[in-house]
């Protein structure tokens, strides 16, 4: 508790003024301090005026801790040794996190790239305690208690902070042997005479918006199937039964192995990122940063980025 005793704040005469009664000795004490006896003379003088209360007697030889003094006493090292242990506590968490990490990431994304993973994540961390929401609706982070999310898209809450992971890149995507059947189309007005597979939570509605060489065209689409889950799409895309709008984290192996290829490959979707976010509460705590690097560098060399 010494540390504080260079603080010229009450904290700071606490200490000074329990090291001293400890002591026994104002000689003693200023050699433990590292102050002069009259500096720690004026120190215990300023802290009897802020209580208003005589904390000590002293004469030439010797130096007595009144009655006041002893109940001060007992009440500040209490108080000092609590803040030793917090301390400690905190420093240890920064070196090794532990305690609950309350994260929350979108039902799909979690089952393909963060579910694999979470028993690598646990093993490196023994200390820490995991609690996974997964759900595509967002949460209030700060109603909720939550320590870190997954976004995927446009961040509209600025009283959060983000770091962005990868980028979020999406594609029409379609089995060999739907296309051969139905046909490759050659332009965005050729998709309307095939059967496409829609996510309805997509912001911009029934409506397909690619971009080529600055030309920009929006495809008005009548759905075969149209769905929450993005996992239900991939599945009814890989059986053949149309073309989807899905990004590449859920495709991404698909396209690799053959069994989903791109269509209008030249002309791009508009695209967005995944992000991880946080209260924005002054610093990062530890334990979520840990899950963040973590995960990030998963996510990423499953993409190839």
């Amino acid at each position: 508790m010494t540390r504080y005793n260079k603080d010229e704040g009450l904290l700071g005469l606490y200490s000074t003024f329990v090291t001293t009664a400890q002591a026994d000795s104002f000689v003693a004490a200023a050699q433990v301090l590292e102050l002069s006896p009259s500096t720690l003379g004026r120190r215990i003088k300023k802290l009897e005026s802020v209580l208003k209360t005589q904390l000590f007697t002293r004469t030439t030889r010797q130096v007595n801790i009144t009655e006041a003094g002893q109940r001060y006493l007992e009440a500040y090292s209490g108080v000092l040794s609590q803040l030793d242990s917090i301390e400690q506590d905190m420093a240890s968490e920064n070196s090794e996190p532990r305690g609950t990490l309350r994260v929350s990431i979108p039902n799909t994304f979690g089952r393909l790239h963060i579910s694999p993973y979470l028993g690598e994540f646990l093993r490196c961390y023994p200390k820490l305690k995991l609690e996974l929401i997964q759900k595509d609706n967002f949460e209030d982070l700060m109603q909720q208690n939550i320590d870190v999310a997954i976004r995927i898209g446009t961040l509209s809450n600025s009283s959060l902070r983000a770091k962005r992971i990868a980028p979020n890149i999406r594609r029409l995507v379609a089995s060999p042997d739907y296309l051969a059947q139905a046909g490759v189309p050659q332009w965005p007005a050729d998709i309307q005479n095939h059967q496409c597979l829609h996510f309805s939570h997509l912001s911009q509605g029934k409506k397909w918006q690619l971009t080529k060489d600055k030309v920009t065209r929006k495809v008005e689409i009548t759905p075969t199937l149209m769905c929450d889950d993005a996992s239900a799409l991939l599945a009814a895309a890989l059986d053949g039964s149309g073309i989807a709008l899905l990004a590449d984290f859920i495709t991404y192996s698909h396209l690799q192995k053959g069994t989903l290829v791109e269509v209008l490959p030249q002309w791009k979707l508009n695209q967005s990122d995944i992000y991880a976010v946080y209260p924005n509460t002054g610093f990062l705590a530890q334990k979520s940063r840990v899950f963040i690097d973590f995960f990030a560098q998963k996510i990423s060399a499953a993409l190839m980025l």
